[in-house]
């Protein structure tokens, strides 16, 4: 034990990030479930990859509910937003008869990123205070 008081989040962060739990295994069930309608309305040509995608939301939503610090699976989403876009921009390219599927998926990870990025520095920022996010 290295004596450091756990960290005393906002409930609505809390809140937030059990939210983002539940969304993740919501989209990791449809990624897995359904990877040929996905990989057909992107573009993404690997349905091994959506199918595997899919697996880390879940793994990340269980996490986001399971754990009594969120803040790790938080940052996890976003490393998982992270490689969701940079599958979907691979995909818009004028050889994609997909690519506004592509473009569509894109934008809706980027929108979901800017929550995922604002909640984990919350969230990061009272675990390396610390305390109460009001101090």
């Amino acid at each position: 034990m290295t004596g450091r008081k756990r960290p005393l989040y906002a409930e609505n962060d809390l809140a937030l990030a059990r939210a983002l739990g539940v969304l993740s295994i919501g989209l990791g069930l449809v990624d897995v479930f359904a990877r040929r309608a996905v990989s057909e309305k992107t573009g993404v040509r690997n349905e091994a990859l959506v199918g595997l995608y899919g697996l880390r939301e879940i793994a990340t939503g269980i996490g986001l509910l399971a754990a009594r610090d969120p803040v790790i699976w938080v940052w996890a989403r976003v490393g998982g937003d992270a490689l969701d876009m940079g599958t979907l921009a691979s995909g818009i390219t004028p050889r994609n008869p997909r690519r506004n599927g592509a473009l569509a998926g894109l934008l809706m990870v980027a929108a979901v990123t800017v929550l995922d990025l604002a909640l984990a520095g919350r969230l990061h920022c009272v675990a390396e205070r610390g305390a109460d996010p009001a101090s």
